[in-house]
Parts: structure tokens; C-alpha cells; sequence
């Protein structure tokens, strides 16, 4: 019997970890069968885009995994990697490695953070003699984040250097801060101007240079940069970005060496760390080599760019006249050929309609189907593609011939918003080159699935209409709906209006369902959502986003008026269970946070889940 090694990614489009993808791939040959469970990531403005990454952690059912790797701080956010944990631990008992990222739960690969951050900022006052350096940390829900924070302030405060207020910006590990992180340094005045900038990583330093760039500060000529992890594109920057390599590929291969001989039975040390190599060049004003040096290749990505947009027109022209699944696959194979791949198989959910054609229940495409349909084949290397229709336990991921080759798969959530469509799997020697094309072929592709069911289910577009908007078992506001009124709110906070996100998780459900059945643990749902319903109005918005979990949207200044709407729903709680006469309790769990600015719903709903977790915690530490 195989031994099958699960990994967990938020993403495998991006440098760092195709790299630790690749390198795993490459250690688990011959000896475990591989498979990656990643996403396009968190695409767009849509909050709930996210939730690719969570849609993701439904497909595998992790009982027949011998080993996990997961790589925590690739996901769209902590919670989804809580969820994982909280999966891990419910459906199985076996070694869990996690890359780049300390969990005391579990066995960690890691680099030396601190150390490395602090050979950066010391060669920048020991080598360039600098006094004024700024740091832009990732985020600091990120334990990373928080030990490069501290290496700076250590290394600052070793030299007897003040670290004033504005000489610090949380970032958030991607390029959309630059400006911002920029405005902050410089505001301390010209007297107090930034002689070098630490960034937390590459993505973050990118985006610094460019926006000093943009105010015409030249860099290192004005004002030195730095980033973290040596990704590729730093090669292309003009200048080059200095920064320390974390080395990928090692990690990697470390993770797997590591599982190996936890499934020996050998005794491993819960932290391995590896060294992070310096590179000082270009933007932290040594010298080092240019970015001419890589004009042809940039040359080259230019070229496959221009081709990409021109392709994705003509794709996504085509993608909307198709009317069928049929019609979909076919224009989905067409396409494929502009990516490296061997075969993708299209596996799609069984959802059993009964209620017939003219009534839309979408409650079916919340969940994935116990059963799968192994739809259609497509092969790049037979250059061709074909339908089968077999149906397979999800548990077993694809059908159990096309899994004889020991080859390492990878697995797509096609997932749009709230509807599961069902997930691509993958089979490609070099995932490092799916490119970004890929992410927009398989967000084509489910696109494409929600509109062919849409147009199937138009008898009943009206009802659709009203029914898309609740959800059917508590008639409170479904997840679209919360995410129509979560976009409008965004508008009234940039008119200085904010709002609160309450989120609550209804405790015990799986109890109630498991010990009284699934009747009793839906009039447990409806008993909370009936509360929930009672203290919603104008300025508060109930919606079931999930299984057992609510969201309350609060338009309020004070934080004593989600205080009180807290209190109030234990109080209808507790006179519930008084007088429900159920032989169980009905108890819920409540976080919250307030959104301030019109750009900060995601951060503030994380905060809203972490509070509701934390009280979660408090509950169980005191039974």
C-alpha cells in the first residue's frame, strides 16, 4: 500500500514556494505519493475571495495521510491555517511539518529570523555607517514578522540608535504598502529622513523603491533599501535589491528528511533551523551585479506577457459564449496549451438536485460531494482531451489508475464565492513553470461553471434571485449577501461612518448532530439564528456564513454598543436553555472588532476570528 504525504499551500505562484514545491516533489520520489493542496490564492477585491484557501482545506479527507507539510504563512490569512490545524487534529495522528513558520504543536523548519535581520541592519550602521534605519515589518499576527521586529529594535538599541514612532510601518508581505510604508518614513520631517529602509521581505522592498522612486528620491542614492528572501524579481530590479537568501530548496528537503525518519521512529528535534546567506548589492549601495545583466530575460518575459494578455482576451471572449460544461472543457483544453502541464483532470461534485430543475438549492454547492465525478481528461501530452463521467470517493482524490505513476499531484479548488464546483488535479514535472497564465485559465474555467449553471437555473431567476441572498436552513443573510453589505459599509466608512464585525461560532454542533441527530442540530441553528435575528435592524446585520458560524455587521462609533449586543445574545442564550427544555446547551462564542478606515474589512474580520477563537479557548481551558 502507498503512503500517501499530504502539503498545504496558500499558493504555489510565487518564488518561494514553487521552490520548496519543487524540492519536496524531488525528495518524495520513489518513496511516498505527494499530493499539494494550493489555490490562485486570495484573487481579488472580493473579501470572501479568500476563501479559496479555505475551500481548499475541504477537499482531502485526512485520515489515509501518513504525513503533513504545510506552509502556514502562504495562506490568505491565520484563521484558514487554524481551520487546517483544527482539521488535522480532528481526522488524524501523524507527524505535521511546518515551513518557515514556528507552531509549538507541531515540528517546524525554520530560519534564524532574528539573526538574519540582524546581520542586515548591521551592516548597515557597521559598513555604511548609518544611524537613521526605518523598518517596514510583515504582519505581526506573523511570528516572523514579530522576531525580525525585534532583531531590528535589539540591534538599533545595541548601538545605543533611537527607533522613534515613524520609524516603524507594519507591512503585510505584499506590494500594495510601499506608498503608504513611504508616507510614514518621510513624515517625521526632513531633518529626520531615512538614510535605509529594512523591509521584512522582497515583495515589500519592491514596492518601497518604487514609490521613493516616484517622489524622485533615488535609491541607494538617497536613501537605502533592503528586502528578505532573494525571490527573482529582485534580479530584475534597477537596482537590485539587497537581501538575505532563504534558502528554499533546503527547507524543502529538509521537511521530507524529517518526516522520514519521524515515520521511522526515530526521535527528531521539534526546530530545525537553517543559516540564511547575505546578499549585499545594489540597493543597500555596495556594489554587485546589475540588472543588465538579465535584460535578455527580461526580454523574454516581456514577450510571454504581451502573448499571455493577447491569449487571455481571446480566452475569456470564448470562455463566455460557452453555454455548456461541454463546450467549456473544450475551449478550457484549447488554452491549456499555453502552460506546462502532462495531464489536468476535471473532478466535479455530485449534487443530487432533488428538487428538480425549476428550483435552485443552492445549499448543494456549499459542500463538496462525498462522491466525485471524474469528469474529463485533459493531456498536453497526447495533445488531447476526453470525457469518462466516473464517479470515485473523494477520499481516494482521483480514481486509483491514474495514481499508479507515483507522480506528485496538485489540487485546484474550483470554487467561485460560495458555490463548490469541484477541483483540477494536476500533474506537471515543473510546477515552478505554470505561471500566472494558469490562475487566470482556472478562474476562467469555474467562472465559466457558475454562469453554464446559472443559465440552466434561469426558469427560476427570479426565486434565484431572493434565494441567493438567504440562506435557506435561518432565512438570516447568506455569505453574499454579508459581502454586499460589508462592500456598502466600506463606502460609509470612507465617510468617516465605522462599523463593527461580530463573529460568532455556535459551540458544539457536531455534538448535538452526532449524539440527538441532524434535525436537532438545525433547531439548534434556528434557535441561535432567531436570536441573532432579534437584536438585528437598521444598523445591524445578521448572516450564517458557514456551517456553525454568523457574522453581525454593527454600524456603531462606541465600542458599548457591540458590548452590549454581546450581552444581550448571551442573555437570550441563557433564557433559551432555561426554557428550550433540549437536553443539551445552546452556547456560542463571540469576537469582535471595529473597521475604522474603508480599506481595513479583511484585517478587521481576521480580528474578529482571532477574539472569537481566543474566547472559544477560554471556554474550553475552564471546563
Amino acid at each position: 500500500m502507498s503512503i500517501r504525504i499530504a502539503f498545504f499551500a496558500g499558493t504555489i505562484i510565487q518564488d518561494y514556494q514553487s521552490k520548496t514545491i519543487r524540492a519536496i516533489a524531488q525528495s518524495v520520489s520513489g518513496k511516498f505519493d505527494l499530493e499539494i493542496f494550493t489555490s490562485v490564492g486570495a484573487a481579488g477585491e472580493s473579501f470572501f475571495h479568500g476563501d479559496n484557501n479555505r475551500k481548499m482545506l475541504d477537499i482531502p479527507q485526512l485520515k489515509g495521510y501518513a504525513g503533513i507539510i504545510v506552509e502556514p504563512d502562504t495562506f490568505s490569512a491565520t484563521a484558514v491555517y487554524e481551520e487546517l490545524v483544527s482539521k488535522i487534529k480532528s481526522e488524524v495522528d501523524c507527524p505535521v511539518i511546518c515551513l518557515r513558520y514556528q507552531d509549538d504543536r507541531f515540528y517546524n523548519i525554520l530560519v534564524d529570523d532574528y539573526g538574519a535581520m540582524d546581520c542586515m541592519v548591521r551592516h548597515f550602521i557597521e559598513v555604511h555607517q548609518f544611524r537613521r534605519i526605518c523598518h517596514m515589518t510583515g504582519l505581526l499576527s506573523l511570528e516572523d514578522a514579530r522576531l525580525r521586529l525585534k532583531s531590528y529594535q535589539d540591534t538599533m538599541a545595541e548601538f545605543h540608535l533611537p527607533v522613534t514612532e515613524h520609524m516603524i510601518f507594519e507591512g503585510n508581505y505584499w506590494t500594495d504598502r510601499g506608498d503608504a510604508a513611504v508616507e510614514w518614513f518621510l513624515s517625521d520631517g526632513t531633518d529626520n529622513m531615512p538614510e535605509a529602509i529594512v523591509c521584512a521581505n522582497d515583495y515589500m522592498a519592491l514596492s518601497v523603491v518604487k514609490a521613493l522612486k516616484k517622489r524622485g528620491i533615488q535609491v541607494p542614492g538617497d536613501i537605502c533599501v533592503s528586502g528578505f528572501d532573494n525571490i527573482a524579481e529582485v534580479l530584475y530590479s534597477d537596482p537590485r535589491i539587497a537581501s538575505m537568501n532563504v534558502p528554499a530548496e533546503q527547507m524543502g528537503i529538509a521537511a521530507v528528511h524529517v518526516l522520514e525518519r519521524l515515520l521511522h521512529g526515530e526521535t527528531v528535534e521539534q526546530n530545525t533551523f537553517l543559516p540564511v546567506v547575505p546578499c549585499f548589492a545594489g540597493s543597500c549601495g555596495c556594489k554587485g551585479q546589475s540588472s543588465v545583466n538579465h535584460h535578455a530575460e527580461l526580454l523574454e518575459q516581456v514577450n510571454y506577457l504581451n502573448d499571455t494578455i493577447r491569449q487571455i482576451t481571446y480566452m475569456n471572449s470564448e470562455y463566455e459564449s460557452c453555454l455548456t460544461t461541454e463546450e467549456l472543457i473544450n475551449c478550457a483544453f484549447h488554452y491549456s496549451l499555453h502552460f506546462d502541464y502532462e495531464e489536468a483532470y476535471i473532478c466535479l461534485c455530485v449534487h443530487d438536485d432533488t428538487e428538480g430543475d425549476d428550483t435552485v438549492n443552492t445549499d448543494l454547492l456549499e459542500h463538496y460531494s462525498d462522491n466525485m465525478t471524474l469528469y474529463s481528461i485533459l493531456s498536453r501530452t497526447e495533445n488531447n482531451y476526453r470525457f469518462c463521467h466516473q464517479e470515485f470517493p473523494r477520499d481516494q482524490i482521483l480514481p486509483e489508475e491514474h495514481r499508479t505513476d507515483g507522480k506528485p499531484i496538485y489540487v485546484f479548488p474550483l470554487h467561485y464565492k460560495n458555490n463548490c464546483y469541484g477541483y483540477v488535479v494536476l500533474k506537471t514535472r515543473h510546477p515552478e513553470k505554470l505561471s500566472r497564465f494558469f490562475i487566470l485559465w482556472l478562474l476562467g474555467i469555474v467562472a465559466g461553471m457558475n454562469r453554464v449553471y446559472l443559465q440552466h437555473k434561469n426558469k427560476a431567476f427570479l426565486q434565484f434571485v431572493e434565494q441567493s441572498r438567504r440562506d435557506a436552513l435561518t432565512e438570516l443573510y447568506n455569505r453574499r449577501e454579508f459581502e454586499n453589505i460589508l462592500r456598502r459599509r466600506r463606502y460609509d466608512a470612507s465617510k468617516n461612518n465605522p462599523f463593527f464585525i461580530m463573529s460568532l461560532d455556535m459551540d458544539g454542533l457536531k455534538m448535538i448532530n452526532d449524539t440527538y441527530g441532524h434535525l436537532e442540530g438545525d433547531n439548534a441553528l434556528k434557535a441561535l439564528a432567531d436570536i441573532l435575528k432579534n437584536v438585528s435592524g437598521d444598523n445591524v446585520s445578521a448572516a450564517r456564513t458557514g456551517g456553525d458560524e454568523f457574522l453581525l455587521c454593527i454600524t456603531a462609533r462606541d465600542e458599548d454598543v457591540p458590548r452590549r449586543i454581546q450581552a444581550e445574545i448571551q442573555r437570550m442564550v441563557d433564557e433559551y436553555n432555561e426554557t428550550s427544555g433540549k437536553p443539551y446547551l445552546l452556547s456560542v462564542s463571540i469576537g469582535y472588532s471595529n473597521c475604522v478606515t474603508a480599506n481595513d474589512i479583511s484585517k478587521c474580520m481576521e480580528k474578529a476570528d482571532q477574539n472569537m477563537y481566543a474566547s472559544k479557548f477560554a471556554k474550553k481551558k475552564n471546563r
